[in-house]
């Protein structure tokens, strides 16, 4: 009786781990749907053929739950030598990150020639002051293989760029929540970024004025972007251009292929100047500060079109 509870056991046992003898390619594909870096880590406690196996994930994603220690960890145990996505998003309960840390974490992508890099630090809002924390610079370091970058970081961060080189296969540039020099990132998207399609910006401490020249953007979109700054884009396939709240004292935007707006904020047509343009759009959308807004006398035509009224307060009293 007792060797016949032993064989079954054995069987159960046998069954349960064929999925250890399936090949690393096909083991790091079925983690790859935990789409969590730690989740894959804790997967070494199943015997030891599955000790060496999260190492050599293509995709090391951290959720909010993970700490900076175990981001950092997890990066000096991986083995492989090219990724496919670097993703560290940081809750506030972790406390606050160095331009340092970050840094070295968009390094290690690099090295990896991760083909995307995303780092979200949801640790502190803005500062109520300019004087309450001391600026840190980060340093951001060349992705030659990046596809799409996303850097979502903390007003206290100061970006210094690339001096040279290429971000050779960069599709999509996401920067939010951070201080950079105006020229540093008209030199990047127009010199830099040969293929880069969309180039998002929010929150952005703009130091200088903004001058891109592009052959392939075909999206921008600006949320909060500078402040009393000189924006002049020149991108001939540019198809998408949307503005909101920014405080730039000249637009000129010079894209023939226009085909949606979206315009969030007051329009001066003596100082914001859409040129080359066709009067037709697919898509216009605009918050309507004034009873007739100028822009809508910029286009004669529009497959889509909608009015967002802006209602100044009224006092009853």
């Amino acid at each position: 009786m007792k060797s016949a509870r032993l064989g079954e056991s054995q069987g159960c046992h046998d069954a349960a781990d064929h999925i250890s003898v399936l090949s690393d390619d096909l083991l790091h594909y079925i983690l790859s749907y935990l789409h969590s870096a730690p989740a894959a880590a804790q997967t070494s406690v199943l015997s030891r053929r599955w000790r060496s196996v999260w190492k050599q994930i293509p995709d090391l994603i951290f959720l909010e739950d993970s700490s900076p220690d175990a981001v950092d960890a997890a990066l000096a145990a991986h083995t492989t030598p090219t990724l496919d996505k670097l993703a560290v998003v940081v809750a506030k309960a972790s406390g606050r990150v160095s331009a340092a840390r970050v840094a070295a974490w968009l390094r290690f992508a690099s090295r990896r020639d991760a083909q995307e890099a995303h780092v979200v630090l949801s640790c502190k809002e803005p500062p109520p002051s300019e004087n309450e924390e001391e600026e840190e610079e980060l340093e951001v370091p060349l992705l030659g293989s990046a596809v799409m970058l996303t850097a979502n970081l903390v007003v206290t961060f100061r970006l210094r760029l690339p001096p040279a080189g290429s971000f050779a296969e960069l599709r999509l540039l996401i920067l939010t929540l951070a201080a950079v020099s105006g020229d540093d990132l008209s030199r990047v998207v127009s010199t830099q970024c040969p293929c880069l399609c969309v180039l998002k910006l929010a929150m952005l401490n703009l130091v200088g004025d903004l001058s891109i020249r592009s052959d392939s953007l075909r999206a921008i979109s600006l949320r909060v972007v500078g402040k009393e700054t000189q924006l002049e884009v020149t991108a001939p396939s540019l198809e998408s251009f949307v503005v909101h709240s920014c405080s730039h004292r000249q637009v000129r935007i010079t894209a023939p292929k226009l085909t949606e707006v979206e315009w969030d904020d007051a329009y001066d047509p003596d100082v914001h100047r859409l040129l080359h343009t066709g009067r037709h759009l697919h898509k216009l959308v605009v918050t309507q500060w004034s009873a007739m807004p100028p822009l809508l006398e910029r286009f004669e035509t529009a497959d889509e079109l909608s009015l967002h009224l802006a209602i100044p307060p009224v006092s009853l009293f």
